[in-house]
């Protein structure tokens, strides 16, 4: 398997370096003796959705969370390779990990607006990450985000009520458009859709290929059709590998794998 996974990642690699805004190279990660991830090779192209795929502890949201440095909170966890952002070293041990987060948002798979009003929800990473903003500056912004995340027509008329009284679907929404305040290049999303109904869950689909038109948008998601219909690339992991990855249409019509053609037909 591994000698199959480095070559469908080697022609990966050679991809227009101007279409890519992430470069992972002979990554591996480990929670104490625990081998998460092994030698993964991966280019993430900009303007773009990148979709991960596999069974459950195959490694997805290890790499997810290595790439803006989130696992770093994670007694024993530990990591070898290279991830680069736009030739920006991430995995650097002297960079700030909170510039890195404000370059590379992370949207988490259940809801978690802050108990204040929506508003505030958006403020609060405004004033946090900007200094000497006027608050002309902060409501232009705060309106143009939840445009941007196609939930302001909803919320225009509670903007100073508590987030938490909205629903889930458009809370999810509302924690996208807080990631977006601090103008992030990349957006990634650990399951966003999991806990949501099929409608919400559409509405987010719909957002998501929306905002590949301004950022690079990478997302976990154990929803095969839900990566058929808005992943432009696919990754396939499996026990710690990237087995496959290629162009969605390639990936779910033409699998080159056995395994992946048993994991889409739910043998595994």
């Amino acid at each position: 398997m591994a000698e199959e996974a480095i070559s469908l990642q080697e022609k990966d690699i050679d991809s227009n370096i101007e279409d890519i805004v992430i470069s992972i190279k002979d990554f591996n990660a480990w929670y104490g003796n625990n081998n998460a991830l092994s030698d993964v090779n991966m280019n993430i192209k900009r303007n773009a959705i990148t979709a991960f795929i596999g069974p459950s502890g195959c490694g997805k949201t290890t790499l997810l969370r290595s790439i803006n440095r989130m696992n770093d909170v994670i007694n024993g966890y530990r990591c070898s390779g290279i991830i680069k952002m736009d030739n920006i070293e991430v995995t650097d041990s002297d960079l700030d990990t909170l510039e890195i987060r404000r370059k590379i948002g992370m949207v988490f798979q259940d809801p978690n607006a802050f108990p204040m009003s929506i508003y505030d929800n958006l403020k609060l990473p405004i004033v946090e990450n900007f200094s000497n903003i006027e608050k002309k500056r902060i409501n232009e912004i705060i309106i143009e985000k939840l445009k941007d995340a196609a939930l302001y027509d909803e919320v225009k008329d509670r903007l100073h009520k508590s987030a938490l009284k909205i629903s889930g679907g458009q809370q999810q929404r509302l924690c996208i458009a807080r990631a977006l305040t601090i103008e992030p290049k990349v957006i990634l999303f650990d399951e966003p859709c999991s806990s949501l109904d099929p409608i919400a869950t559409l509405k987010i689909e719909e957002l998501l290929v929306q905002l590949k038109e301004k950022y690079t948008v990478v997302i976990v998601t154990h929803n095969m059709e839900q990566a058929r219909r808005i992943a432009d690339d696919v990754a396939f992991f499996y026990k710690g590998e990237v087995v496959e990855q290629g162009a969605s249409e390639k990936i779910f019509t033409t699998p080159n794998s056995q395994i992946l053609s048993n994991y889409l037909k739910g043998i595994i």
